[in-house]
């Protein structure tokens, strides 16, 4: 996990957004100004392999283009350390509104969970 603050290419972290298996993912503010965005970026020490797979996330994020997918800003896997800036949504993480983060699994009205899947669904099939 890098230090709130620190510069990562063209951005400044600004808080932590959350954390998985490829990196951790921040908030982070272009240094120039601009919009902020939901900057994701690999750990140190990162095989070959993780940067391939890394780049390869990029290109297929820069092609989709659909409102369930999040938008590519840019980025740059060759970076010390690699990063890739997508576009910021504002809302709760997924974790949280399912109560995972917290252990208290939470229970939903099923027009709601139909919705959500309805959402995911679209957003797997802009994938294919």
């Amino acid at each position: 996990m890098l230090p709130i603050g620190k510069q990562v290419g063209k951005y400044r972290l600004v808080r932590l957004l959350g954390r998985g298996g490829a990196g951790c993912v921040y908030e982070a503010a272009p240094v120039d100004g601009g919009e902020p965005v939901a900057l994701k970026v690999l750990p140190e020490g990162v095989p070959r392999e993780g940067i391939a797979r890394f780049r390869r996330e990029m290109e297929i994020l820069r092609t989709l283009q659909d409102p369930h997918v999040v938008g590519y800003v840019e980025g740059d896997p060759e970076h010390t350390p690699p990063y890739m800036a997508m576009q910021l949504v504002a809302g709760e993480p997924l974790a949280e509104l399912i109560g995972e983060d917290d252990g208290e699994e939470r229970e939903f009205p099923l027009t709601a969970t139909f919705t959500w899947a309805r959402h995911i669904a679209r957003a797997l099939a802009a994938g294919h």
